[in-house]
């Protein structure tokens, strides 16, 4: 579901629920009383009685039956505690959730992957008292937790509602190459038929579309998709002209933040892809095409350079180093920037329903998968059997010592661990000292490649970035409605501006966008993001 469409569903869901529920639902909180009956850190079994924890998660299409999963055995032998798992596709989880929490009514004791929004968790949780704060038993039974949420006071600014409390457990990140999301692809061999050095500037990266286009015969030179990772075209491009991330179109300048598609730079960039598009240099596909079919297309050799954050976005295994970065590119003023992602801090991950008897278990439960053991063993599987540490002499992609490898292709079908389905902490360290496949043996090695790739991006990241943030719930009702239709509305006209559907030379079309931008409400939409961004970040 697209994120926009699901924000306004949210909106929805939470009034009807003040409206229908609030005062009950806070009545039952206070009298929700439990008896902990987890063991304290590092003592196995966890419960003495075998107890079960129903678990609610997004299905995973490269884990066979989670029931019969060798991890889930393996874990509900260790810690007694057995799981009834409810798998739902994730293209109705979002709906489930909704109806879920509205009717209140068979909940399950833990929620895992769901991403609730900042939104939902104000409303659930501060507002309904649907969620339990986390807060007390995190400080007793997740010295794991802690040590996340301690590894930058920021991870904990981010997961502490406004009332003060912490209603879900992150997961973190920090894989190099995510630092620099959007990124353009070059075909190598085309690159070189070319005879061109790599393109630094807007003006290079045209002449060099040309000679794909009429010299190399390319048919494609240049697309992208609308749904993938970082494979939107335009934002890309817009960094030449003005900073612009995919993931979140907001500015941080000292603190202030604002929006750039409203101001005469993003016209501008509009304008660059309106000439790459008429001249036959962009796809229109890249503005209606999906990741398969992008994919479907690359695979076809007919294309120059996509847009992506990583190769695996558009490429088959076998070709996925066949390609080298273009890096960020200098604009007609001389801006040249990149989006930036600090880390990838992925929040409302994990969960537990305040209706749970079992709150103390699930936070003892989900510890364990944030140590370095427990991160390792629920995405790569058994040690020494499908991943193993490094050896002696080992070099990790780094250039440092080697940390450990998977020994089991990864996105691939299998049933003896849980990939993403709970929170972990692969903080830098530990994640960016995977070995080196490549060192010595000349085989390829994806993450090494872009470890490499992403260096070159590095002096182009914007440091100061906008953050998750809270809102209350007056102000994240306004909020999601108008993140819903604003976003959607600049899409939409973005793409008639490059495709000629709207004259983007035009200054009465320009200025009949910038009206109707008013009308929707973007000033309001800017002074909340940024009251909330000064109130948890700046204040």
């Amino acid at each position: 579901m697209n994120k926009r469409i699901f924000k306004f569903i949210v909106l929805a869901v939470s009034v009807f629920l003040i409206s229908c529920g609030g005062s009950k639902n806070k009545e039952d909180k206070k009298s929700n009383e439990i008896m902990e009956t987890s063991s304290l850190p590092g003592i196995y079994p966890i419960v003495e009685d075998e107890i079960t924890l129903k678990v609610f998660v997004p299905a995973d299409p490269f884990i066979n039956d989670l029931s019969t999963n060798e991890l889930t055995k393996e874990y509900e032998k260790k810690t007694n505690v057995r799981i009834e798992w409810e798998e739902v596709p994730n293209i109705s989880i979002q709906e489930k959730i909704n109806l879920m929490f509205s009717a209140n009514g068979d909940m399950p004791d833990i929620l895992l992957k769901t991403q609730l929004s900042n939104p939902q968790i104000t409303n659930y949780g501060s507002n309904l008292g649907l969620l339990r704060d986390l807060t007390p038993y995190i400080e007793k039974y997740g010295p794991n937790i802690q040590k996340l949420l301690d590894y930058d006071p920021e991870i904990r600014k981010a997961v502490t509602a406004l009332d003060g409390k912490i209603y879900t457990i992150p997961a973190l990140e920090e894989a190099y190459h995510v630092r620099a999301p959007q990124k353009l692809w070059v075909d190598k061999k085309m690159l070189a038929d070319a005879g061109v050095d790599i393109p630094q500037t807007t003006e290079e990266f045209y002449e060099l579309l040309k000679i794909m286009k009429n010299d190399l015969g390319i048919p494609t030179p240049l697309t992208g998709a609308i749904t993938g990772w970082s494979t939107n075209v335009i934002d890309f491009f817009m960094c030449s002209f003005i900073y612009s991330d995919q993931d979140k179109r907001w500015i941080v300048e000292d603190g202030e933040v604002s929006v750039p598609f409203d101001k005469s730079e993003w016209r501008e960039g509009l304008k660059y892809l309106n000439k790459l598009y008429s001249e036959g240099l962009l796809d229109e596909g890249a503005f209606i095409q999906d990741q398969a079919q992008l994919r479907q297309l690359a695979m076809s050799g007919r294309v120059g350079a996509v847009t992506a954050g990583s190769t695996g976005a558009f490429a088959p295994l076998d070709r996925r180093t066949d390609y080298t970065t273009i890096p960020p590119l200098e604009g007609p003023e001389g801006v040249r920037l990149t989006a930036h992602w600090p880390r990838d801090l992925v929040t409302g991950v994990f969960s537990v329903p305040t209706v749970s008897k079992y709150p103390d278990v699930a936070v003892r439960w989900i510890d364990y998968f944030l140590s370095e053991e427990g991160s390792l063993r629920s995405r790569h599987g058994l040690e020494g059997r499908d991943w193993r540490r490094g050896e002696p002499g080992e070099v990790a992609i780094t250039g440092g010592e080697g940390g450990y490898t998977s020994l089991m292709e990864l996105n691939k079908n299998q049933n003896v661990h849980w990939w993403k389905s709970v929170p972990q902490f692969f903080h830098s360290e530990l994640r960016n000292s995977r070995i080196d496949q490549s060192a010595g043996t000349g085989k390829m090695d994806i993450e090494k490649m872009l470890y490499e790739e992403t260096k070159k991006y590095d002096k182009y990241l914007k440091e100061e970035v906008i953050k998750d943030v809270y809102m209350d719930l007056d102000a994240a009702g306004e909020f999601t409605e108008l993140d819903y239709l604003i976003p959607n509305y600049v899409d939409e006209m973005a793409a008639k501006f490059i495709l000629g559907h709207t004259d983007v030379y035009s200054d009465s079309e320009w200025e009949g966008y910038i009206n109707n931008l008013k009308r929707m409400g973007i000033d309001k939409y800017v002074r909340l993001m940024d009251e909330a961004y000064k109130n948890q970040y700046v204040n």
